[in-house]
């Protein structure tokens, strides 16, 4: 029995801070938390990206002095989420907080692509509808491209509609929920330099921390805009507009590229992503032979390998394939998974560890299966 995909029904609660840890995507170096496209809906929730190994050192006080005792913080740094794509009416804008009310229809998690597909109900301010359909997929090949495609639909409005999709943007290191167990980032001390790039569809920026001296260089390539639509571009990100009708549907692409630590931007192009996963993920499955009787211990099991997968990286491949999981006999056995409470991005290319990154966080018994993000 192979389960195909990941749920909404398949998870114990739909908390937005629960659905950020379990929806995201990583490849081992870069992870992205599943989130709400909107600026104006991230109150309370931390949506951010984060590079393995990309980190702030900061100094430790101590009442007096002993041999051992460390002498600085390490703490992975917070990057802008980007999930990021407001858009406006004429009379209301997404990035204004509670302006658009955005509930979740549906949310699947395609474990044969990696394809992470979201619909959203919207209603805006003035009582207008949209339906929003987001997919979003990170590349397997070690390319670190994260693939994100919007295809908005408005059900009653017509008129001017205008885009903005933020590029840098502050992000809080603390969330509201003060037992919220991802805030250990930060985000001060950042140096954000954009280069001269001639493609209009195209942004690049380099990110350098403060402590370390890191540097990260990513790139922001709009691939489809809609029709009669204008774009244009500068430090904040692109942004244009145009008109739609009732029951249009009118789509976005982007594709979002990060680089090694203190190395140029690779050049990379790949014509059918999904593909190029489909056969990268084909091997994985293979390899993997997970057969338990029971469905959702079969999902739970499959979730996790495939977050494992992503957390190592295809370089990780052939450590990670667990061989040879049977059933029914299966109690008393515990099947542990490390898992990053961050993003699922752990360090597996003998990168430096950074302290509260990654943990086991999940284990599986008979009849019952427990997710924990601790």
């Amino acid at each position: 029995m192979q389960v195909e995909k990941l749920t909404l029904k398949d998870v114990a609660t739909t908390t937005r801070q629960y659905l950020e840890t379990i929806f995201a995507l990583g490849d081992g170096h870069v992870g992205v938390r599943d989130s709400l496209p909107f600026t104006g809906n991230q109150q309370g929730t931390l949506p951010v990206m984060l590079v393995n190994g990309f980190y702030a050192s900061n100094p430790i006080t101590y009442g007096e002095n002993a041999y051992g005792y460390a002498k600085n913080h390490q703490t992975i740094v917070s990057l802008t989420s980007p999930r990021y794509l407001d858009f406006a009416t004429a009379q209301t804008d997404s990035a204004v907080p509670d302006a658009w009310h955005v509930t979740v229809d549906d949310t699947v998690l395609d474990f044969s692509s990696g394809k992470l597909t979201e619909k959203f109900q919207i209603t805006t301010s003035d009582q207008h509808h949209f339906e929003l359909a987001v997919e979003t997929m990170i590349l397997l090949d070690g390319s670190h491209q994260l693939m994100l495609n919007y295809q908005l639909t408005s059900l009653d409005y017509a008129g001017e509609l205008r885009f903005k999709r933020p590029i840098v943007r502050e992000a809080n290191a603390a969330s509201e929920a003060d037992d919220d167990p991802r805030v250990a980032q930060r985000q001060a001390g950042l140096k954000i330099e954009f280069k001269t790039i001639a493609d209009e569809h195209e942004l690049q920026w380099q990110t350098t921390v403060a402590s370390t001296q890191q540097q990260l260089t990513q790139s922001d390539r709009l691939t489809a805009v809609p029709e009669n639509f204008s774009v244009h571009k500068d430090q904040t990100g692109f942004h244009g507009a145009g008109e739609i009708k009732p029951h249009e549907t009118l789509q976005w692409s982007f594709v979002r590229q990060v680089s090694e630590i203190n190395q140029p931007l690779a050049t990379s192009s790949v014509e059918d992503a999904e593909a190029l996963n489909q056969r990268i993920l084909t091997d994985f499955w293979q390899q993997s032979q997970v057969q338990i009787s029971d469905h959702k211990l079969q999902t739970g099991i499959q979730y996790n390998l495939f977050q494992l997968f992503q957390s190592a990286g295809r370089d990780g491949l052939t450590n990670i394939a667990a061989k040879g999981i049977t059933g029914p006999g299966y109690e008393g056995h515990y099947f542990w998974v490390p898992k990053c409470i961050c993003c699922h991005s752990s360090s597996t290319h003998n990168r430096k560890w950074l302290s509260n990154y990654c943990t086991i966080a999940t284990v599986f018994y008979r009849k019952r299966v427990s997710v924990l993000v601790i």
